[in-house]
């Protein structure tokens, strides 16, 4: 049986990172993030756009509410636009905003994510 051959780098396709903040009185888990994300992807989306996508939720730091999304790169206006749309949590006001769209992980970090740790209060 022979393996297939991974696709060269030039017809992969190209994807952001998306860092973003939720600004709330209360802390969340990332189980309670990735289902009000995929919900607000679905009622404003609808399943045809959200298939296309590709997304994928990278990391979540549950002390300062951020987490990292992974997109399509023509898509991330989309995916800006769908986190702005999220009002509530679980009963709770929330307000969500993008803090840097990156090209690779690492330069995400570097650039935002510095050594020291992200303001966790609301100001």
């Amino acid at each position: 049986m022979s393996r297939l051959k991974p696709l060269p780098p030039t017809l992969r396709e190209k994807s952001r990172y998306v860092l973003f903040k939720i600004y709330s009185t209360r802390t969340f888990n990332r189980k309670e993030v990735s289902k009000a994300i995929f919900d607000a992807i679905f009622q404003f989306l609808g399943e045809d756009t959200a298939s296309e996508l590709s997304l994928w939720f990278i990391r979540w730091y549950e002390d300062s509410n951020m987490g990292i999304l992974k997109v399509e790169h023509n898509k991330v206006d989309k995916i800006k636009t769908t986190l702005s749309l999220i009002k509530e949590i679980n009963g709770s006001k929330v307000l969500i905003t993008s803090i840097g769209v990156s090209g690779t992980l690492k330069k995400l970090r570097k650039k935002y994510l510095s050594k020291e740790k992200p303001k966790t209060e609301m100001s």
